[in-house]
Order: C-alpha cells, then sequence, then structure tokens
C-alpha cells in the first residue's frame, strides 16, 4: 500500500489510550493528520498525546467514556474547534483484564455498551454535522469513518453472543451510514474479524492469513489510515478481515464488496441485529430503528432514547393481561423532531376491542368496583397520584420521546405531571361527597322521593397526543371516581406515556377489568371502540371532524358523548391592558411555546386594539425571534416539532395560502431547516392585518401561527371575537374591571382568562358551539360520569 497524506485533516480517535488505538493515532499523526485522542480518565492516553507531539505532530487529548454524551459531545467540539471534523475512528476493546470464559454478565453489558453506544453517539455528532456542511457548500465533503472492535478469542462463553451482536451492530451502522450519507460525501467501513473479501487484496496486497494468530496492532493501523485516507474515495460500506478469530455471527452474510442492496437492506440488517439488545441496553434495543433510519438518508439520533431507561413494551391490556394483537399487526411511531422510529405496539383488532370491552363490561355488571366502598377508592386514587409523582421524570422524558415536547415545557403546571396527580385526587375528594337529594311527596301518600348519582357503566376514553398527562387524567379520574369501567385508547402518536401511566395504575392496585387499554389508530381501533354497542358512554378530545362522527357513530345505541374538541381562541388587547408587551408574549406563548401552537385552546387570534397595534407586534416579533428548537431533553429548547409529516404540510399549506390573501407576513413563514431539516419544525409565524373572515383567523391550524387582527373598539372587539364555529377559550387583557367583566360575559367562549390564562384541575373545562360537548374537570366533570336515578318508596299502605 502507497503511502497516504491527511495533512489538513482532524482525526478523533476513540480508545487511544493503548492497543489498537494508539497504533492508529500514532500513524494517522504521520501521515500529517490533527488528532483528537480520546481515553477514559486517569489512562494512558496523555502520553500518546506526548508520543505524537515528540515526533512532530499535533494532537489534543480528551478524557471520558466516549459511551456517554458528554464525552461524544465534547470530542466533536473539540475537533471543530481544530479546524474540523474530517476522520472519525472508532474503536472498542475487551476488558482486558479478564478472560473471556470468566466474564460477568456485567462485564459484558459493558462490553456491549463500549461496543456501540459509543460508535452511535460519536456517529450521531458527525453525521448531523457533515449533512449540514455538504448543504452549506453545496456539494460533497471529505469526511471518513473506521468504525473498528477488538479481537474476539476462539474461546466460547454465555456472553460471546454479546460480543457477536456487538460486531453485528458495527457491520450493520457502518453499510446503514455508508449508505445514508454517501451522497454528502462521507465514506464508511469497518474493520471486523473473519470478514473475507476481495478489498482485502486490494489494500494489503493478498488476503491475510486465516489462521490463530492475529495481525498487531501496527500491522491493523496502515490500514485505518487507508481508510481515512482519500485513496479510500471509492471504498464505502465496506468490511475488512483484520485478523482471525470469533466472527460476528449474524453480520458474517453481509460482508460483500459494497452490500447488495435487494439482500441486505438496512431493514434485513435491522432485523438480524435488534433483538440482541433488547434485554441490554435501553439505549441499543433501538438501534434497528436508527439503521432504518440512516440507511433511508437521515442521521443517528440515538441521542433521544438515551435518556429514557426503557420504553414500555406492551400494549393491548385485557382483563389485567398484556397482549398482542390478534392478528400480530403493530404500529411503529416515528420521532417528529428527528424521523427516528422510536419503537412499536400493537394495532388491536376489531376482535381485540370486543374482547377489551367484554371484559370492561363484566367488570362493571359483575366486578367488585362499581360496588366498592367510597373509602376504597379514595384511597386507591391517591395511592395512584402518589406513584404518578414519584415516576414524574420518567413520565416526562416518554412524553418528549412520542411527542416532541420539551422537558422546559413539561414542568409547566397545566401540561404537567403534577397536574395530572392533582386531577386523579380532586376527584378522589368527590367519591364520598356526590350523592343524590331526598325530596318531599309532591302527591300521593306518604313516601320518600329520592335521587341517586350511580356510574354509567362502561366508558371509551379516546385520547390525543398533544397533552397526554392532564387529558388522560381528565377522563380516567372522574371514570375511576365514579365507579365506572373504562376501556382506554391513547393516540398513536402518544402511546407510550400514556402506557406507563397504565402500568402505574396496575401497580396502585386497580382490580383486573376495571381499565382496558386497546392502542392503534383510529382506524381499525378507534372506530371498533365508538361502534361497539356495550360501551355506554365515550368521552374524546381532538378533531372536530371526528367528533361529529362520534356523534354519528353513537346515535345506533344513544351513548352520552363527551367532546372536547378544537378552538380559534381569541386574546382581545385593549389600549389599558397592564403590559401590551406582556399580553403579546403570553399570545405568542401559547401559539409557540411547548407544543408549537397544536393545542385547542391556544390563542392563535389577537384582536388588538389600533392605539397599541405596532408595540403588540414588536413585542410578539421579539419572543419569536426566541423560540429555540431541537432535542426535546436540551434544556435550551423551548418548542416542539408539528407531531407528523401530515400536520407539516397542513401548516405550510395554511401559511402559503396566507401569504396569498393580502395578510401582511411580519415573522416566520417556512420550516426550520439547517441541522433540524430532519424535524417537523416551522417556524414561529406572525400574520399582520388579517381580515377576520379569512381562513387563517377561521381555521384552526394547529400550529405556531397567529393570526392579528386590529379592532377599533370594545363592541367591535366582541363581534369579532364570537365570529368563530368555535368558543373553547378567550383572553382578556385590560386594567378596567368593568370591560373586564363585561367582555368576559359577553365573549361565547368554555373559559376566559382575565390579564392571563390558565387551566386547573377543580375548574370545569370546554366549549361552545362547534368547540365541544360536555366539560372536562370539577365536579360537572364527575357527574358526566354518572346517571341520575329516581327512587320512589312508599312508607304507608296509601297508594302514592
Amino acid at each position: 500500500m502507497d503511502a497516504v497524506s491527511l495533512d489538513g485533516k482532524v482525526a478523533v480517535v476513540t480508545g487511544a489510550g493503548a492497543g489498537l488505538g494508539r497504533a492508529e493515532a500514532l500513524a494517522l499523526a504521520a501521515a500529517g493528520a490533527d488528532v483528537v485522542v480520546n481515553d477514559l480518565p486517569g489512562g494512558p492516553g496523555g502520553g500518546v498525546v506526548d508520543e505524537i507531539e515528540a515526533l512532530g505532530g499535533k494532537a489534543v487529548l480528551v478524557e471520558g467514556d466516549v459511551s456517554e454524551r458528554a464525552t461524544a459531545d465534547a470530542l466533536t467540539l473539540a475537533a471543530l474547534d481544530r479546524g474540523g471534523l474530517d476522520i472519525v475512528v472508532n474503536n472498542a476493546g475487551l476488558l482486558r483484564d479478564k478472560m473471556l470464559f470468566s466474564m460477568s454478565d456485567d462485564d459484558w453489558d459493558l462490553v456491549l455498551k463500549v461496543h456501540l453506544r459509543g460508535h452511535f453517539l460519536l456517529s450521531r455528532n458527525a453525521s448531523a454535522h457533515w449533512r449540514t456542511e455538504s448543504k452549506a457548500k453545496g456539494g460533497p465533503v471529505y469526511a471518513r469513518v473506521v468504525n473498528t472492535a477488538s479481537e474476539a478469542f476462539l474461546v466460547g462463553s454465555a456472553g460471546q453472543a454479546n460480543y457477536a451482536a456487538a460486531k453485528a451492530g458495527i457491520v450493520a451502522l457502518t453499510l446503514a451510514t455508508a449508505r445514508g450519507l454517501e451522497r454528502y460525501g462521507v465514506r464508511a467501513n469497518a474493520i471486523c474479524p473473519r470478514a473475507r473479501t476481495a478489498m482485502t487484496a486490494e489494500v494489503f496486497g493478498e488476503a491475510p492469513d486465516d489462521g490463530l494468530d492475529p495481525l498487531s496492532p501496527e500491522q491493523v493501523a496502515p490500514l485505518v489510515v487507508y481508510l481515512a485516507s482519500p485513496a479510500a474515495q471509492t471504498v464505502s460500506g465496506q468490511v475488512f478481515v483484520v485478523h482471525g478469530g470469533m466472527v460476528a455471527l449474524l453480520a458474517a452474510p453481509a460482508v460483500e464488496r459494497r452490500f447488495d442492496a435487494d439482500r441486505w437492506t438496512p431493514a434485513t440488517l435491522a432485523d438480524q441485529v435488534g433483538g440482541y439488545f433488547a434485554e441490554r441496553d435501553p439505549m441499543l434495543s433501538f438501534a434497528a430503528n436508527d439503521i432504518l433510519k440512516l440507511g433511508s438518508g437521515g442521521a443517528v439520533t440515538l441521542s433521544l432514547l438515551s435518556h429514557v431507561g426503557r420504553l414500555p413494551d406492551q400494549g393491548i391490556l385485557i382483563d389485567g393481561q398484556w397482549r398482542p394483537a390478534a392478528d400480530g399487526a403493530s404500529w411503529t411511531h416515528t420521532h417528529p423532531a428527528t424521523g427516528e422510529a422510536i419503537g412499536s405496539f400493537p394495532v388491536a383488532t376489531e376482535s381485540d376491542v370486543d374482547k377489551a370491552v367484554h371484559a370492561a363490561r363484566t367488570a362493571f355488571d359483575d366486578g367488585p368496583w362499581p360496588r366498592s366502598r367510597a373509602g376504597q377508592r379514595v384511597k386507591l386514587l391517591h395511592r395512584y397520584a402518589d406513584l404518578l409523582r414519584a415516576n414524574a421524570d420518567d413520565l416526562r422524558r416518554l412524553q418528549a420521546l412520542d411527542n416532541g415536547v420539551p422537558l422546559s415545557f413539561a414542568g409547566i403546571y397545566a401540561t404537567s405531571v403534577e397536574a395530572a396527580a392533582d386531577v386523579f385526587e380532586h376527584h378522589a375528594g368527590w367519591i364520598d361527597k356526590v350523592g343524590g337529594e331526598t325530596l318531599p311527596p309532591y302527591q300521593g301518600g306518604d313516601h320518600l322521593a329520592m335521587t341517586f348519582r350511580e356510574p354509567i357503566g362502561v366508558v371509551a376514553a379516546i385520547l390525543p397526543w398533544n397533552a397526554p398527562f392532564l387529558l388522560y387524567a381528565q377522563k380516567v379520574a372522574p371514570a375511576l371516581a365514579a365507579g365506572c369501567t373504562v376501556v382506554l385508547k391513547p393516540s398513536e402518536f402518544a402511546t407510550f406515556t400514556v402506557l406507563r401511566m397504565v402500568e402505574l395504575l396496575v401497580e396502585a392496585g386497580l382490580p383486573h377489568g376495571v381499565l382496558n387499554v386497546v392502542t392503534g389508530p383510529g382506524n381499525p381501533t378507534g372506530e371498533a371502540l365508538v361502534t361497539h354497542p356495550l360501551v355506554d358512554k365515550v368521552s374524546f378530545t381532538g378533531s372536530r371532524a371526528v367528533g361529529r362522527h362520534i356523534i354519528e357513530a353513537s346515535a345506533g345505541t344513544l351513548k352520552r358523548v363527551s367532546l372536547e374538541l378544537g378552538g380559534k381562541s381569541p386574546t382581545l388587547v385593549f389600549p389599558d391592558a397592564p403590559d401590551v408587551g406582556l399580553a403579546a408574549m403570553t399570545t405568542m406563548g401559547t401559539v409557540t411555546m411547548g407544543l408549537s401552537g397544536q393545542a385547542c385552546v391556544a390563542h392563535t387570534r389577537a384582536l388588538v386594539h389600533r392605539d397599541v397595534y405596532d408595540d403588540f407586534l414588536n413585542a410578539a416579533q421579539l419572543l419569536a425571534g426566541m423560540i429555540t428548537y431541537g432535542d426535546p431533553f436540551d434544556p435550551a429548547v423551548l418548542s416542539a416539532p408539528l407531531i407528523n409529516a401530515k400536520q407539516l404540510d397542513r401548516v405550510l399549506g395554511y401559511i402559503e395560502r396566507g401569504k396569498d390573501s393580502g395578510a401582511r407576513l411580519v415573522a416566520g413563514g417556512s420550516r426550520v431547516d439547517g441541522a433540524l431539516a430532519d424535524g417537523n419544525f416551522v417556524q414561529p409565524t406572525i400574520f399582520a392585518d388579517v381580515d377576520n373572515t379569512a381562513e387563517l383567523a377561521q381555521e384552526e391550524i394547529f400550529g405556531p401561527v397567529l393570526a392579528v387582527v386590529p379592532f377599533g373598539d370594545e363592541d367591535e372587539a366582541i363581534r369579532l371575537a364570537n365570529a368563530t364555529r368555535y368558543g373553547l377559550g378567550a383572553g382578556v387583557y385590560t386594567t378596567d374591571n368593568r370591560r373586564a367583566f363585561r367582555v368576559a360575559r359577553a365573549l361565547r367562549a368554555g373559559t376566559v382568562g382575565i390579564n392571563g390564562f390558565q387551566v386547573e384541575p377543580h375548574l370545569p373545562f370546554g366549549g361552545f358551539k362547534q368547540s365541544g360537548l360536555g366539560r372536562e374537570g370539577g365536579r360537572s366533570a364527575f357527574e358526566a360520569y354518572t346517571e341520575l336515578k329516581t327512587v320512589l318508596m312508599p312508607l304507608t299502605d296509601e297508594l302514592m
């Protein structure tokens, strides 16, 4: 192999303190690269830097475990500070102080983590940088990835499968990287044992001996330098032989010169690799999904999954037993911020729904819950509220994985786990307080006239994806408190959060069959549930179109129906508002922060008096410029992506039509690009001078779009505010208490906030007009899960 030059290139080498990593770092520096050396704290990495500098080379040490995100980030930044990130060499090794056959399960867990987690994290960072750099320069970049692993001895042990799985994962990651990033100029290759290919001869001149004697690190290092050099321009997706040893069992067939797109797609590789990781590392259990994502052209984004201990692996709960779908079908949830496939859950069939409803029916007709003492229900719901609070951190992380709502927003009370726990405690308080009446006889004989509140029966509770904590609690808590049984269907876009909350409810001791869960989309799962003849009540939060359908579907059996639907809520800002700038930021905040306007009660219409119109717009634009997007686990991120590609296209369509409508675009108006181009992010968008009859002011866009409408006096403001088919919420900003009261009473909206807005557990929440039927929260919600019964009891023989 001819000498190659890496002058001007910056290389990151992990595990570079000794062995192969040390040899690679020295060889890369000798070829002219500036090397960022990684080693564990207290390791010999500093000595490697000294060696390189003594030979006239350039190097810097970054200590830390690369399987930790902070270290991967530090390595990336160190390379960029030195001028670029051109070469990534990922190394992994065994625990050299232990023989293979004597390693424990914990030792093998560590090996698996070192082999793959670090590879994923550093590859994720590099991939994002290279794609951004390529788009900025309008063409390919110089980028090389070399993934390596240590020798694998020919000694069997129970943990050998873990090691083989790690090697298979390295192969899969390499092939996916090669395919997904090739168009940006990236070349990715791997070194793995006994993966004999013709390419070996091209590099070494002849294939190395396949005997038991491994090549030395000094013999392998030149191959790494070759793969990192311009000479390897045409080499990508290759797995090279470096020495004899234990083969990566699953990977062996997939090591062609370049992988065969028909035989070895990312899907087939993901299928081979994924199952090995499920019980070892929660982050790596989703390696298969990232292989799929990377293979389709995206970047490795496992940083999201690294924040979660585990995803619930259940789906359908019937009579206390978790089970798969009857036909084995499943739904794979894609994260809206990255396009990453997060995990899968069953799609409940009509048969599954029927079993769940029958279980709820049996539990209601024959089970103990509807007939339980008030004290029993009170204690269980309080116990459950405590469990919710104790698991709040995990639940917030699951929500971030489900719908992308950042952790920075998950502590806001109305959308927090704390609020959900408070809802359960609030309704537990009604259990022993809400009853009927005893009335005097109106005519006839001496008798008692009594009324009783009894549980309504089997409830179908259908949840949206945007606020799973609160909306789950607002349906399940009053239903259970009243003594009903429930069949719950979470949104397919926020299932894992709800499954975990259900797990905790089971842990709290809820009897079997009282709460059943069916997962899946509206069709077939939701449709089978709302049309089932044994369901007594449907409680639904979602779109107006689906709400209308539920009313039609429930007509056959006259089901009770509670609907919390959409809104186009106005904010009315008068000249004497306490702080016009704060009113503008608060209004814009409901449209952009946290949910990116994907909330039914977001104040997406701002009706602003002409005297303070410009001040309002300036402050709203200021807040729009402060909104940050990205990793929902990053505390600096303030807002979420749109939930899916369909919603993204819908919102962008409204924006484009708004531009053509005559309204004035003063902020935003397009997708967020650059490093976030793979996510469903839309810039905070403000349209001024909007006609109140225009689509921008009338349709629920469900995205970060604010329509600002001017008005001249109080009467006009009220008329404009009420000129909508919706009536969910509203805000009024004024220091005149009489005006505040006057306007609040005149507005046709279910909740009106004066100089602020809040949703609280003890207050009824719902809408006028087409914003829904019924209320959630407070005593009215509890009563909505009961039927009122009248009983007449004679006290004499005289006829009543």
